[in-house]
């Protein structure tokens, strides 16, 4: 698994409220 998915996938959740980290996953 690819350490971008993995950590998708861990921390993706709780990024999700903060705009900076939302940025980069979109």
């Amino acid at each position: 698994m690819e350490p971008t998915l993995w950590a998708q996938k861990q921390f993706g959740q709780a990024h999700l409220n903060d705009p900076r980290r939302t940025q980069r996953l979109v």
